[in-house]
């Protein structure tokens, strides 16, 4: 019960409507009136109706798809046009109706696709499993059953956007360029919940103020992670029962955060562009940082003051992106630090909200909150006593390359190599599109630690591939854990 409450709450931060309270009431209270209806047996299905208001050059039609056996909503625009387009859209029950201004901007130059997926807007509410893989062979079946050519243009939105990337790994054959907004999902549960809880923190605010909110953090995000690491909901049939059968927002939201796309994201080899709103409170911009540094080649454009639908908010930025998108090839921006002119030793101490970067032969950060390290290289990096971001650091060693004492290290898109990649001693890590790479073990832990791993690479004698999943590990290696 706990579980389908946590999940009902999560596709109410994904869907991104209206008041917070009154969503959670409604979801709520839908559940509430699905358990009655199985229990009482009473369940009508509801015939499905076609949107009103539409404009006259759009072709709207109700079709009949193959992978959960239920009528979808379908609408095309831009018929006489060659190159098609497919609109992805994501959770909440708005459906295509967040694309209505894409596809009025399109539909001079290029045949649009849009839809409402099973389970959302117009379409039937089917049962099955909502997930980015079942999705994702139904637009395969779009695009090979109502396109105009072979391959097409995938935009992608929230959900849409990891529909859009598993399309693209799992039939990169249909997709020409893939665009992405705001992707949801993509981390692993645990990192995304945390990000939901958290207190955002202005970057002028006062040392005391940072120091004081950075140790609420720590508190909320340590419980959080205690809490995920008891749950192992793939491995449970009833839960996935219950979420299938639950409100179809419950259902996808609780698929998506599930999946991992750790291979996935490093073998898609298309132009892939991405666009992300700086102030989206639901996805966070971590997660598109990680999605283009992985997908080697894809460009991350940003939309100040934006939200998680930029579309809507945003459209003048965002048709702006749009359109140099589909008319250009990515470029790539991956900053990789240098080991040129290494400078002795870096060290912080009793510091609160500095931001390093550079290359450095030692780096040393000894009792701090909020330090960020950023663009950097070192041959060690010793962290103790404190809370540290990193992101898109190296540090390449000949003994070990991370030891980290009694500290949280929040980090994405970085490269720890060593005879030792990282050694822990009561700490907590939280990586995203990490590297670990260890001639001799990827990950010692010498005292109780946490880690929360979302689509990282780990390299070792013992172990070649990928992790995203939560581990408590009293003492040992880490490589002991991930066969």
């Amino acid at each position: 019960m706990r579980l389908l409450i946590l999940t009902t709450l999560l596709a109410i931060s994904f869907s991104g409507y209206g008041n917070w309270f009154d969503k959670a009431k409604e979801q709520y209270n839908n559940l509430e009136t699905q358990v009655k209806q199985k229990i009482s047996g009473n369940k009508k299905k509801e015939p499905l109706v076609l949107p009103k208001n539409i404009p006259t050059d759009w072709h709207v039609k109700v079709i009949k798809e193959p992978v959960f056996n239920s009528k979808m909503l379908l609408v095309e625009s831009g018929l006489k046009n060659s190159q098609t387009i497919i609109l992805v859209h994501g959770l909440g029950q708005n459906g295509h109706i967040d694309w209505i201004e894409t596809i009025e901007l399109l539909k001079h130059k290029y045949h649009v696709l849009s839809f409402d997926f099973p389970g959302f807007g117009y379409s039937e509410k089917p049962k099955g499993q909502f997930s980015p893989k079942n999705y994702a062979k139904l637009v395969q079946w779009l695009i090979k059953n109502f396109a105009h050519q072979f391959k097409v243009t995938v935009v992608g939105h929230s959900m849409g956007g990891a529909v859009a990337i598993r399309l693209t790994a799992d039939y990169p054959e249909v997709v020409d360029k893939l665009l992405l907004i705001d992707v949801a999902g993509i981390l692993q549960r645990t990192a995304y919940i945390k990000h939901v809880s958290s207190i955002p923190v202005s970057a002028n605010a006062p040392g005391i103020v940072k120091k004081t909110l950075n140790t609420i953090d720590d508190l909320s995000d340590s419980f959080v992670e205690l809490a995920n690491s008891k749950l192992d909901i793939s491995k449970d049939g009833h839960i996935w029962t219950a979420l299938s059968n639950s409100t179809p927002n419950v259902n996808a939201a609780m698929q998506f955060i599930e999946e991992n796309f750790s291979s996935a994201l490093r073998k898609i080899s298309h132009d892939v562009h991405i666009v992300w709103g700086v102030k989206d409170p639901v996805t966070p911009l971590r997660t598109g940082k990680m999605i283009a540094y992985l997908l080697k080649g894809a460009q991350l454009s940003l939309i100040e003051g934006a939200g998680h639908v930029p579309m809507k908010t945003h459209f003048t930025a965002y048709s702006k992106w749009l359109i140099q998108s589909l008319n250009k090839q990515s470029v790539g921006a991956n900053y990789q630090p240098k080991n040129s002119k290494l400078k002795n030793r870096l060290e912080c101490k009793n510091k609160t909200g500095i931001v390093y970067s550079g290359s450095y032969k030692t780096v040393v950060i000894d009792h701090c909150a909020a330090v960020t390290l950023k663009n950097l290289y070192t041959n060690q990096l010793i962290i103790r006593d404190s809370v540290v971001q990193t992101e898109n650091i190296i540090v390449k060693s000949n003994s070990t390359a991370l030891r980290a004492v009694d500290s949280v290290i929040l980090d994405t898109n970085s490269l720890f190599e060593g005879r030792i990649a990282v050694q822990l001693h009561g700490s907590r890590l939280d990586f995203a599109g990490t590297t670990l790479s260890g001639t001799t073990n990827a990950m010692r832990i010498t005292l109780k630690s946490r880690l929360v791993l979302s689509v990282c690479e780990i390299k070792s004698p013992s172990y070649n591939g990928f992790s995203h999943a939560t581990y408590t590990i009293k003492k040992g290696n880490l490589d002991d854990y991930l066969f």
